[in-house]
């Protein structure tokens, strides 16, 4: 006989009305919880066979979801703990995988093409026909033959592909589990004195948002995995260390710029945080004072050179823009506008992006 089974028949029989149990007292609360916890515990029973139990724990109120909580945060914490050195081998092969893909895009094949359109994008003549006609094309045909994407890992290696199916099976058995614990919390919380009771519980991260964790940091992987030099490398990482100190938006439009300029190989620029801050008062005050141009009326900050010196750096070019809603927004804006095209793809080492609501302003730095 099964040990479900018995344990069903050992809950049944604590459950059998008084005057089918000859006068014995119905189970206690206590005993109700023992029995269900027992089952959760078990290493023989599936976490599918444990529904019915978790789902009895819930039922039982404050007590029987404390006791659950409490079990499935130590369960959480082994599975995760298993789970993050499976994901961490993953991502090391999937990083060396994405690395040698990325190298032979870039190798003598495509080599004499990739110079060609490179050429087309950097050097030809600008206006808005020549972007649409020639660049777009050539940008397009660039992010084809260089661009890694995690499915070009994916084919290049079945074995590491069924290591993230399996890895993703994990995450969700995890999310299963993560809805009880978060349920039971939950009652707990409700009850009286559930704060008393939820103080014994601490938060456990999410499974879901580690999932979309894991997808970013591979896409993220993949962009790195673009043939480019050591020092564009550097130069990207240093700049994702440096994005906590701006708006997540203007982050998106700087990473956007430099990977469409590693693309057309030019060097990759350095986030410059205060001249960030600089663009982003001058979007403020063309919206609070309304205008819109590269002068502005408000003293001390005449000129995109007045308003980075005081925030203590230096600029060059810069571009504005207004009805943008994300960063790579405002970066296409401007790609198809001739003169800050150019600015986009000159010769700079630095770059601050600012904005407030839709308007943007970028500067560039040597």
């Amino acid at each position: 006989m099964s040990s479900r089974l018995l344990l069903l028949i050992f809950v049944t029989a604590l459950l059998v009305p008084p005057a089918r149990a000859q006068g014995d007292d119905a189970p206690t609360e206590r005993q109700l919880i023992a029995a269900h916890i027992k089952a959760v515990r078990s290493n023989k029973l599936t976490w599918d066979d444990k529904v019915d139990d978790m789902e009895a724990l819930i039922a039982l109120g404050a007590e029987g979801s404390r006791v659950l909580a409490e079990q499935l945060a130590r369960d959480l914490k082994r599975i995760r703990e298993d789970r993050l050195a499976d994901q961490g081998k993953l991502v090391d092969s999937f990083t060396a995988q994405a690395r040698r893909i990325g190298l032979a895009k870039a190798g003598r094949e495509n080599a004499a093409e990739v110079e060609r359109l490179r050429k087309v994008v950097r050097d030809g003549e600008v206006t808005k026909d020549t972007i649409t006609q020639q660049k777009d094309p050539a940008v397009a045909r660039l992010k084809e033959l260089l661009l890694v994407r995690p499915g070009h890992v994916w084919d290049d290696n079945e074995h590491l592909y069924e290591d993230f199916g399996a890895l993703l099976d994990a995450h969700d058995d995890e999310d299963f589990l993560y809805g009880y614990w978060f349920d039971a919390r939950e009652v707990v919380r409700e009850a009286e004195a559930g704060e008393r009771l939820a103080a014994r519980l601490k938060d456990l991260p999410d499974p879901l948002d580690e999932d979309q964790a894991l997808l970013d940091e591979l896409d993220e992987i993949c962009r790195y995995a673009l043939a480019m030099t050591e020092q564009d490398r550097e130069v990207m990482h240093a700049n994702a260390a440096d994005f906590a100190d701006i708006d997540p938006k203007e982050a998106d439009g700087i990473v956007d710029l430099n990977d469409l300029r590693v693309l057309v190989g030019l060097n990759a620029l350095r986030v410059d945080v205060k001249l960030c801050k600089a663009c982003r008062g001058h979007s403020r005050d063309m919206v609070e004072v309304g205008f819109f141009a590269h002068d502005s009326p408000v003293e001390g900050k005449e000129t995109p050179w007045k308003r980075a010196a005081l925030e203590g750096t230096s600029a060059g070019a810069e571009n504005i823009a207004a009805g943008a809603a994300e960063g790579p927004d405002a970066i296409r804006m401007w790609w198809y506008s001739p003169g800050h095209h150019r600015n986009m793809l000159g010769g700079h080492r630095r770059v601050g992006l600012g904005r407030h609501e839709s308007h943007w302003t970028q500067c560039f730095g040597g």
